[in-house]
């Protein structure tokens, strides 16, 4: 069933039966002329021609694919307002909230910056997640984040993993994975951005995501990540709603030397950048 629930959004209350995380300034229940559809607001992009500004997505690809290199590259070209090659971003704040892999995001973190001439990006860190099964669990994060990120807007909050946000779900049931996308909306409903979660692969790679046929269908983006040699990496845009997909986009691994705050250095370290020849 439909989660129907009345969450402020940056201090606008959420219309009650409005769906798909997209705001618009007509009552969704009018009914409209075909000319009135025309004239609704075009979509509006996170990042231009890849990222929605609003909604739920997932980004699949197999472990050791530099899945959350590019999550945190991506953190830092939206929290510095940063283009990504040839497509602007919307800057806004970004909240990445990590069940595993904890230790290494600040570094990850500090490389980007580094490489990017940026400095104290407006990216916040949590090392947990919340529990997608759970809707007071998302109602709670909601709070949590409204305390502690305060007032500006966020503009992408990132889950990093859905798999151990999701404990103890069936991925290959429907009723239990459409509760799960439904609670990603709330959040992304709450805070009038994207959340964009972090998965893995099936059995078979070519079939996508793993689990429930609603993790794509019920989501407003899907990008499947392909480690194509030791330093190069493919991202398939392989669902953008209402926009053109089914294209892929190149990454390519550097590595530089970082300064962390503490005055250690450290050789080598890795981040991603776009592949202007991909």
């Amino acid at each position: 069933t439909t989660r129907v629930r009345e969450i402020q959004t940056e201090g606008k209350p959420a219309q009650s039966g409005e769906t798909g995380g997209h705001s618009s300034t007509v009552a969704p229940r009018r009914l409209l002329t075909a000319r009135e559809l025309f004239d609704l607001q075009a979509p509006e992009f996170l990042i231009d021609d890849l990222l929605p500004a609003r909604g739920v997505g997932l980004i699949g690809g197999a472990s050791g694919a530099f899945k959350t290199f590019l999550t945190t590259a991506l953190a830092g070209h939206i929290a510095a307002g940063k283009p990504i090659g040839p497509h602007p971003v919307k800057q806004g704040r970004v909240v990445y909230l990590a069940n595993e892999g904890q230790a290494g995001l600040g570094l990850r973190m500090l490389t980007w910056e580094t490489a990017n001439d940026a400095a104290d990006v407006p990216v916040l860190f949590a090392r947990q997640t919340p529990d997608l099964t759970n809707e007071s669990s998302a109602d709670e994060w909601i709070e949590t984040i409204r305390a502690e990120a305060g007032p500006n807007p966020i503009t992408l909050i990132i889950i990093d993993t859905f798999g151990k946000a999701t404990l103890g779900a069936d991925e290959d049931r429907k009723k239990d994975m459409a509760p799960c996308v439904a609670n990603m909306q709330a959040i992304a409903d709450a805070f009038d951005c994207f959340v964009l979660a972090v998965h893995h692969l099936g059995k078979d790679p070519k079939r996508g995501l793993r689990g429930s046929v609603v993790l794509r269908t019920d989501t407003d983006a899907v990008w499947l990540v392909e480690r194509i040699s030791k330093t190069e990496l493919s991202v398939n845009i392989n669902k953008l709603k209402d926009a053109p997909d089914g294209f892929d986009v190149a990454f390519s691994l550097k590595t530089r030397e970082v300064v962390t705050p503490d005055g250690e250095v450290h050789a080598d370290c890795p981040y991603l950048e776009f592949n202007d020849a991909g």
